[in-house]
């Protein structure tokens, strides 16, 4: 009796084991896909596609939300993050307001829980919160996440540098939105001068792509 179970415990165990290695180099396959898919959305991110980018953002977003909690990896919490703060983005760019609120909602608390009030996609979170709050007319709640942003990327960069300009530039907009248009001005005028000052790359530019100018430029002020 006993020539018959040895050999079935035998057989069991090795299925066992070989179920658990075939699971973890799935697993292992999957962050390997989600990675090609982030790195696929970034370079298409810089060719100015962001619609293809999208696409590849949000796959890639959904692999890591399987993944993330097994592996606890920063470099993979970061990249989730990012995802979820793109595809948030474009979402509100869409006026998909809701679905936005949930991934960015998501993305601030992931981000929160896992690198407080230091981390530039934190930042990012808040500032499109902001985005949503300031296109509903929620004009207080905007401002609060805007500064947060901004809080934030004057700690990590200092005042020279882009994303600080972005920030100067939301507000300005925000300013605009309550026809404040003096305050737009400055604020405005605080974005581009910190721009000008980024030597490689046509800053001044991207920064009307943004709409940062334009809104005042319709209204005549500048």
């Amino acid at each position: 009796m006993s020539r018959t179970i040895f050999p079935t415990v035998a057989f069991v165990l090795l299925l066992s084991l070989t179920t658990t290695a075939w699971a973890q180099m799935g697993e292992a396959s999957d962050t390997t896909l989600a990675n090609a898919y982030f790195a696929k959305a970034e370079k298409l991110l810089k060719a100015a596609q962001d619609d293809s980018s999208f696409f590849y953002y949000e796959k890639a977003s959904s692999i890591y939300g399987k993944a993330v909690a097994r592996y606890n990896e920063r470099p993979l919490w970061e990249k989730h993050i990012r995802c979820l703060n793109f595809v948030g983005y474009k979402l509100w760019r869409n006026l998909e307001y809701d679905k936005a609120m949930s991934y960015l909602k998501t993305a601030l608390e992931i981000g929160l829980k896992k690198f407080g009030e230091s981390h530039p996609e934190v930042a990012t979170s808040y500032n499109n919160i902001a985005n949503i709050h300031a296109d509903r007319g929620e004009f207080l709640q905007a401002k609060q996440y805007y500064e947060k942003a901004l809080t934030i990327r004057l700690r990590l960069f200092g005042e020279i540098h882009p994303e600080v300009a972005w920030s100067y530039g939301r507000f300005g907009i925000l300013h605009y939105l309550q026809a404040d248009y003096d305050m737009a001005i400055k604020y405005h005028n605080k974005s581009l001068a910190i721009l000008s000052q980024i030597p490689g790359e046509n800053y001044l530019k991207v920064a009307h792509a943004y709409n940062i100018g334009s809104s005042l430029e319709f209204v005549g002020r500048i």
